[in-house]
């Protein structure tokens, strides 16, 4: 849902075109998206406390962007997002921290999604 809404916030803001989350209705072209996978490596270690200090975030997504008459105008079976998160010592407040880091990727997800799909035009 976090995703979903960021794009749908990256659309509105980026562009003129009304956008809804509905499947209903007359729409002038349907953006489908399905994430395939995620992942969460390390990426750099600390080693005086012995726990990683960055940690590189991966999402493989299918998009496509369907017009009324069916054309497809954008697609992507494995479009690929990665961004680096960086976590703290201090495991109590990691798990506060996740909710915003969810949020941040979303959005960052969402500006790279809109800007390949309206370049793909």
């Amino acid at each position: 849902m976090v995703m979903t809404n960021a794009v749908i916030r990256e659309f509105t803001t980026r562009t003129r075109l009304h956008v809804t989350p509905d499947t209903g209705g007359d729409p002038d072209a349907v953006l489908h998206g399905t994430i395939l996978k995620e992942t969460v490596a390390p990426l750099t270690y600390n080693s005086s406390t012995q726990q990683s200090s960055s940690f590189l975030i991966t999402i493989v997504a299918s998009v496509s962007l369907t017009g009324r008459e069916g054309k497809v105008l954008f697609e992507n079976p494995n479009y690929v997002f990665r961004q680096q998160f960086q976590s703290t010592t201090d495991l109590p407040s990691f798990f506060q921290e996740n909710p915003a880091a969810v949020e941040r990727l979303s959005r960052e997800f969402a500006r790279a999604l809109v800007a390949d799909v309206l370049e793909g035009f």
